[in-house]
């Protein structure tokens, strides 16, 4: 029974790990996406498209150091729901600064922009 417990633990590290380096690779994926879309002059909403994709990217970022640090992603009362990249932001920049208010400002344009 021992084995089992101690093979369960191993394998959910495992799992863990996975998932911290899909997100990195999903995250380096919609930076790339961002840069991309901002570079084509022809696209009518690449402004819009930019800040789709690179909050996300930041979102996927802050998720994966999230984990790294032993914490959860997971709202406590919906456990197939993952956190938001405010509250990303809440959880590992603890005070004001000059960061939270950059990536912050750029998700609340991201969501003007979808409006």
């Amino acid at each position: 029974m021992l084995c089992y417990i101690l093979y369960m633990k191993d394998m959910g590290e495992v799992l863990e790990k996975e998932l911290i380096d899909n997100l990195l690779n999903k995250s380096e994926e919609a930076f790339l996406m961002a840069i991309e879309i901002y570079n084509k002059p022809t696209i009518n909403y690449r402004l819009e498209g930019f800040t789709f994709f690179i909050c996300n990217a930041w979102e996927l970022l802050l998720k994966a150091k999230i984990l790294n640090d032993g914490n959860s992603i997971y709202f406590f009362d919906k456990p197939d729901r993952t956190i938001s990249l405010s509250n990303c932001i809440k959880n590992i920049f603890t005070n004001i600064t000059i960061m939270i208010t950059i990536i912050y400002g750029k998700y609340s344009f991201k969501n003007f922009c979808i409006l």
